[in-house]
């Protein structure tokens, strides 16, 4: 019963040789920063083509041989090896240099997977590290306010990618905290604010104050240089008139 059940669900030889190569379809390699990105384009795959079994373990492995003397191999043990064999090779041409390491002794689909898991799922820590240091650090220099914001966006995307997701109090806090002197009076204003200020809203105001900001520099810069040419138009007419 159990032999049966085994192999009704694993694919014929024929299948197998007719199976796309899935690692040629991958356009991302995994690292150690984005099994999260890698794992939503590798699974849909691997259940298309029926063999998600191979690393979610839902089908139990079928028995090398049909009698207790192991000297008839069973049939069905010998496509499953196949198919194993199969996703494992996709498994290890789908992920960069620096991770194949970490498939050293993996001889199944399930246990590369199951190190993969182990090592990324949760992401790298020492980049999810690095992350939050460089949004700790987040400084606006010399940035227009889109290149600051999108910055900052980026790096609290890849920590939520990567399961230690940025709340939006934080995120706020952090631009605001690195938006520098320019922008000291629209910070004060906002931390005063009795009511939450939610990221998006944060980044059309700051739009807003750069424009003024630019609006008011060039005004500031008019000024001094009509005053300037209205002295020299002056001094020449008066020279002419002597």
């Amino acid at each position: 019963m159990g032999e049966t059940s085994s192999s009704s669900v694993i694919p014929s030889l024929s299948t197998i040789s007719s199976t796309p190569n899935l690692a040629h379809q991958l356009s991302m390699k995994l690292t150690s920063s984005n099994f999260l990105l890698w794992k939503i384009q590798f699974m849909p795959m691997i259940y298309v083509c029926g063999l998600n079994y191979h690393i979610d373990g839902t089908t139990p492995t079928p028995t090398h041989f049909l009698d207790y003397t192991n000297t008839k191999p069973n049939p069905a043990y010998l496509i499953w090896l196949r198919q194993d064999q199969l996703v494992l090779s996709w498994i290890v041409a789908s992920v960069s240099e620096s991770v194949l390491p970490q498939l050293v002794g993996a001889t199944t689909a399930r246990a590369a997977w199951d190190k993969l898991v182990a090592a990324y799922a949760l992401g790298s820590r020492p980049y999810i590290r690095e992350l939050k240091t460089q949004l700790h650090a987040l400084r606006r220099d010399n940035d227009s306010i889109e290149s600051y914001v999108q910055k900052a966006k980026k790096m609290s995307d890849k920590l939520a990618a990567l399961q230690h997701p940025v709340s939006n109090d934080d995120l706020v806090e952090f631009v605001l905290a690195g938006l520098g002197p320019s922008y000291r009076l629209f910070t004060r204003s906002l931390r005063s604010r009795q009511v939450e200020t939610n990221f998006d809203e944060l980044y059309e105001l700051l739009l807003n104050e750069e424009r003024q900001l630019k609006m008011d520099e060039a005004l500031t810069f008019i000024a001094p240089t009509t005053r300037y040419t209205q002295s020299s138009f002056s001094t020449i007419h008066g020279r002419g008139r002597g």
